[in-house]
């Protein structure tokens, strides 16, 4: 199932493809006439796609070449075996790069919440102990010592409001 979206930029009409099977859509719940879809956070993303004007792409090297991402496409990045992993909206990016080289190029809306995980804060949903909720309904861990600090972190560059110094 595809969804075809046109917006106007400029003087120009652009298409916005979103594939409406990503892994977030599965089903969360199965009822007797068939699996319920939330489509929340489908809307959610395509609201953020269509706000956020093209700005500068992440040159991220995988392999032998270097993919091109806009950073408000990226869920979240995950440290596995020394190497990045960018979670986005379509893919997964197996990335050259470590956790330190990768969170160095990401934009300020980018928060590390452990060791090994940088969240974008625009995907959000929740934190509460131990643990940041996503809008794919993809949960996150966070360490004990760090809980306060993370909290803090994620609620200013949320709400925008400078955090305890």
């Amino acid at each position: 199932c595809y969804t075809f979206l046109y917006q106007l930029i400029g003087s120009e009409t652009k298409l916005v493809l979103l594939h409406a099977s990503y892994e977030f859509l599965r089903p969360f719940a199965l009822k007797e006439d068939g699996p319920k879809l939330e489509l929340s956070a489908y809307q959610f993303v395509r609201d953020i796609l269509l706000e956020i004007p093209p700005k500068e792409r992440l040159a991220i090297p995988s392999g032998r070449k270097t993919l091109f991402v806009q950073p408000h496409m990226v869920f979240y990045v995950q440290s596995k075996r020394r190497k990045a992993e960018f979670f986005c909206v379509d893919k997964v990016i197996q990335s050259d790069l470590s956790i330190n080289e990768a969170n160095a190029m990401l934009p300020k809306e980018f928060c590390s919440i452990h060791r090994c995980y940088t969240v974008n804060t625009r995907y959000v949903m929740s934190i509460e102990r131990y643990e940041v909720s996503l809008i794919t309904g993809e949960t996150l861990p966070v360490p004990f010592h760090s809980y306060m600090q993370v909290k803090a972190d994620l609620e200013s560059r949320i709400t925008g409001e400078a955090g305890p110094s």
